[in-house]
């Protein structure tokens, strides 16, 4: 369901700039398709997500952190790395970016709480409806492609941006994620280590929306951080 490299080149001496080619892999983006099919057909659709994410994280990893670059061997580590990386990134783009580094403090605070972790598994980064390929035509709403794991981190799965947004809105439809994935712990100490993984994901919000001109988004993402810091206070 992945795209395959077919070339690279870092060099930047062909074309002055990095460049890969990968294969084509058929399909629309999931968002795309849910335009032109019955909502009926939506569970199975997110069935489907809850069945692939879960593949992904039943992989065990060597430390925590980013696959590609040195990692980890203790969770709070790569909790409160990418915690500082996000309020420096903030900070360069002039925004207020004091929530977050509260947020390094309480995680710095609650060490023990997140080395509660110790097993590192496969985590997509990023991956949701919008990078998603579903098939065109005639059949079910079946995902044919998965793209964009440029942000593939090792950690804990709950921490994983497709758990973030399948438990940020519930419906009939997207509730069916859960039937193939399976329940998240009720454990107390899990519930105060999502609250965690939520202020991660919500600066990357904000960045997000800097960088893409969404200046009118960016209060949202200071009202739910402020809830959230609430809660781990």
């Amino acid at each position: 369901m992945l795209p395959q490299i077919l070339a690279v080149d870092f060099t930047h001496q062909i074309v002055g700039r990095d460049w890969m080619i990968q294969s084509l892999l058929p399909g629309v983006p999931a968002p795309e398709g849910f335009k032109t099919r019955p909502r009926s057909e939506w569970g199975p659709f997110f069935a489907q997500l809850g069945a692939i994410t879960r593949q992904v994280h039943d992989v065990r990893g060597p430390h925590f952190g980013p696959i590609t670059r040195p990692g980890f061997s203790r969770w709070s580590d790569a909790v409160i790395a990418v915690l500082q990386d996000t309020a420096a990134d903030l900070e360069d783009a002039d925004l207020d970016a004091r929530d977050v580094r509260e947020a390094v403090a309480i995680a710095d605070k609650n060490r023990s709480l997140l080395d509660e972790v110790t097993e590192p598994r496969l985590l997509t980064g990023d991956l949701f409806t919008i990078n998603c390929l579903v098939r065109e035509g005639d059949g079910p709403l079946t995902i044919t492609g998965v793209i964009d794991f440029d942000r593939a981190f090792w950690g804990p799965p709950e921490a994983d941006w497709t758990i973030f947004m399948a438990s940020r809105r519930t419906s009939p439809e997207r509730d069916m994620f859960w039937t193939t994935y399976g329940p998240l712990s009720a454990d107390p100490a899990a519930v105060q280590r999502r609250l965690i993984y939520r202020v991660v994901h919500l600066g990357a919000i904000r960045l997000e929306r800097q960088r893409t001109g969404r200046l009118d988004a960016l209060a949202e993402s200071y009202e739910e951080m402020s809830e959230v810091l609430a809660g781990l206070r």
